[in-house]
């Protein structure tokens, strides 16, 4: 349980995310409507990937020594994996499609990652 108490904020990212990712499949999904509806079906996962991927990325880094600490490098992963989402897996899976909101959300959700990690390393 080292890891936990070493990887705190990342450990809680992925635990929230998660917990969101459980809710709105099972609740919000189903449950809202209209433009919000929307949202949840269409956008909140697209949203909070880059949150999950980087937090993860970064538990996964600091069990080998490196810190994920640079923004170039934050920006780059979260950019790189919105374009393998967006590109790549609609090539292979031919139900998903290229969505330019969607990669736009894994911006997005990077942006807010960096934001979590400021405010932490501020303190």
């Amino acid at each position: 349980m080292k890891w936990i108490t070493k990887n705190k904020i990342d450990f809680i990212c992925c635990t929230f995310i998660v917990l969101i990712y459980y809710i709105n499949k099972r609740f919000l999904i189903k449950n809202c409507e209209g433009v919000i509806g929307y949202f949840f079906k269409c956008y909140l996962n697209d949203l909070i990937a880059p949150i999950w991927i980087l937090a993860l990325s970064s538990i996964i880094l600091k069990q080998f020594g490196y810190e994920l600490k640079k923004l170039w490098i934050i920006i780059l992963i979260g950019l790189f994996s919105g374009l393998i989402w967006e590109f790549i897996v609609p090539l292979i899976k031919t139900t998903s499609v290229t969505d330019p909101y969607d990669l736009c959300c894994y911006i997005i959700g990077t942006i807010i990652y960096c934001g979590i990690k400021n405010i932490i390393n501020y303190r």
